[in-house]
C-alpha cells in the first residue's frame, strides 16, 4: 500500500507524471480543439493545472477556463501556478464545490483526464463532459489504451506460472482488458452522442535498469499496482508473486534494460445533439 502523503503524491504527479504527456497533449488540444477567444472551457480532473494554465494562456486572457479536481493538494499546486501567471480568465475549483455549480451554462469545450483511472469511471466522466457541453461544442477525453504496460503483464503472468498460480491467470487477462482499444474508445464516444470522433495516440517507451525502478515508477506505484494485485487471494500470495516478478526483472536487466510502453490517447468529438 502506498504510504505517501497527499502532498507528496501531488508533487510526484506534477514533477513525474504530468510531464509524461503534458507537451504532446497541449499540442493536440491546441491543434484539434476550437479554443477561440470567446471559448468557455471546463477541464475535469485537471490535476496540478498545467493544461488549464496553457489553455487560458492561449486565449490571451479572454474567454474562460475552469479547472476542477477532487484532490486538494493538487489544486494547491494548480492555484500556485495561476497566481504566478496572473490570468484573469482562469479559475480552479475543488470537485465538491464544482458540484454545486453543475447546472451552470454549458461550456463550448470540455476536457477530461481518465489516464490514471484503474479500469473504472471513464464512461461516467465522459457522460458528465457531454452533459456539460453546449450544442455544437467539443469534448476531449484523455486516457490510456490497450497495449499499455504489456511488458509488465507478461512478467506478471510468468510469475504466476513460476508460483504455481496459473489458475489465477484470468486476473492478468482482465488487467490487460481494463484498458480499452482505440476503436472501443471511439465507439464509446459515439455511444454518448458525439460525432466527428477522432483519436490521437502517442506511444511512450520507458527504460528501467532495475526491478525497483519499475515498481517505483510513479504511474505504476501511485495509481495502478495496488489494484493490479487485488485479484490474488491474500497478502502473502501477493508478496510472493511480487517477489518473483522482481527476480524475473532482475534476471532480464543483467543483460539489457527493462522496457515499458504506455499508449496515451486523446479522443475528440463534437456534440451534435
Amino acid at each position: 500500500m502506498n504510504q505517501r502523503s497527499g502532498r507528496e503524491l501531488a508533487l510526484r504527479y506534477d514533477l513525474l507524471i504530468a510531464p509524461l504527456w503534458g507537451e504532446v497533449l497541449g499540442e493536440w488540444v491546441e491543434e484539434r480543439l476550437d479554443l477561440s477567444e470567446d471559448a468557455r472551457v471546463l477541464e475535469l480532473n485537471c490535476g496540478t493545472g498545467g493544461l488549464s494554465v496553457a489553455m487560458a494562456t492561449s486565449l490571451c486572457g479572454k474567454g474562460e477556463v475552469i479547472g476542477v479536481d477532487h484532490d486538494r493538494d493538487r489544486l494547491e499546486l494548480a492555484e500556485a501556478k495561476a497566481s504566478v501567471v496572473k490570468l484573469q480568465n482562469l479559475t480552479f475549483r475543488l470537485r465538491e464545490a464544482d458540484e454545486a455549480l453543475n447546472h451552470e451554462a454549458p461550456y463550448t469545450v470540455t476536457i477530461g483526464d481518465a489516464a490514471t483511472f484503474n479500469g473504472q469511471g471513464t464512461a461516467e466522466l465522459l457522460a458528465e463532459l457531454v452533459r456539460r457541453t453546449a450544442h455544437d461544442g467539443q469534448v476531449g477525453l484523455k486516457l490510456i489504451t490497450r497495449g499499455s504496460f504489456g511488458e509488465f503483464f507478461s512478467i506478471f503472468w510468468e510469475a504466476l506460472y513460476d508460483c504455481d498460480l496459473t489458475g489465477h491467470g484470468g486476473g492478468v487477462e482482465a488487467l490487460i482488458e481494463q484498458f480499452p482499444t482505440v476503436s472501443e474508445s471511439q465507439a464509446m464516444m459515439r455511444d454518448h452522442g458525439l460525432a466527428h470522433v477522432h483519436a490521437y495516440v502517442e506511444k511512450k517507451d520507458f527504460r528501467f535498469a532495475t526491478a525497483e525502478e519499475v515498481f517505483d515508477f510513479p504511474l505504476i506505484e501511485d495509481y495502478f499496482v495496488t489494484g493490479w494485485f487485488e485479484f490474488l487471494p491474500d497478502p502473502e500470495t501477493r508478496a510472493r508473486v511480487r517477489e518473483r516478478m522482481v527476480e524475473i526483472i532482475h534476471r532480464e536487466t543483467r543483460t539489457q534494460p527493462f522496457d515499458l510502453s504506455v499508449k496515451t490517447t486523446l479522443l475528440t468529438g463534437r456534440k451534435d445533439l
